[in-house]
């Protein structure tokens, strides 16, 4: 923003422009930073006006290039009128801050930073519940947290003990266990029966007749499915077709007759 040429050349695109006119390279930080301040301050006013006291979510966040940084978010209710002069309750978010966090983030040096955000945001008598993963140093985030709350105010009756684990991060953590667990198991000691069709129970837990192949069998052999299973109709069939050979049977019926020749 600040190179020569680069001002020529937006004189030179619009001649009505003069070198004031042309932002400085550091107007666009300045500009969020008046945004950020502006922000900031609405948003203490509006959690002094929270309906009981402020919920937090807080985690620690590590970049590429080993950067700590803490994010604290905030979770309050506030309430705003309602259709025909009534009232209704809101729930609201917003992100406090986003501090880098110098050297080893430990239990101690977050719990101070903690402090300080919430001091700065004027919302000590306001503390209510913490939802963070179960690291260790979250416990003592919170104790560090006690201790500067105590100084400030001595009868408050806030303990460390008011956290909420995040359900998300156990799952999480209970899933790669388990795959872990069955990535070191070796492949010999996992029986999966993968072919059900050796069940001997159907899917209602039903009995099943079950042949020597596997499958489910009839009442019959399979390889003499032409015939009857009653033998006795059998038997009566043969003897309706040896009585159908008959002399008498055939037609024309009766004994045959003499030659005409003789």
């Amino acid at each position: 923003m600040d190179v020569p040429e680069f001002h020529d050349l937006m004189m030179l695109m619009r001649p009505d422009m003069k070198q004031e006119d042309i932002p400085h390279r550091t107007k666009m930080t300045s500009l969020v930073q008046a945004a950020f301040e502006e922000h900031y301050k609405e948003l203490k006013v509006e959690l002094k006006g929270a309906v009981g006291n402020i919920s937090f979510t807080a985690d620690v966040w590590d970049s590429g290039k080993r950067q700590a940084f803490l994010a604290i978010t905030a979770h309050w209710v506030v309430q705003v009128p309602g259709p025909e002069g009534t009232s209704v309750l809101v729930m609201k978010s917003a992100l406090l801050a986003f501090k880098r966090i110098k050297g080893h983030h430990q239990g101690e040096t977050l719990g101070q930073v903690l402090f300080e955000v919430l001091k700065h945001m004027d919302i000590l008598a306001h503390i209510g519940k913490f939802t963070t993963d179960g690291g260790s140093n979250n416990k003592m985030m919170l104790t560090k947290l006690k201790k500067e709350l105590l100084e400030c105010y001595p009868n408050m009756d806030w303990t460390a003990e008011d956290i909420v684990f995040c359900l998300s991060h156990i799952v999480n953590r209970c899933s790669l266990k388990v795959i872990d667990l069955i990535a070191a198991t070796p492949p010999d000691h996992i029986n999966i029966d993968e072919d059900n069709d050796n069940d001997e129970y159907d899917d209602e837990g039903e009995e099943v007749n079950v042949d020597n192949e596997g499958k489910e069998g009839n009442e019959y052999d399979n390889n003499k499915d032409d015939e009857n299973p009653f033998p006795a109709d059998d038997d009566a069939a043969d003897n309706d077709n040896d009585n159908d050979n008959e002399p008498g049977d055939e037609p024309g019926g009766g004994a045959p007759g003499p030659d005409p020749d003789d």
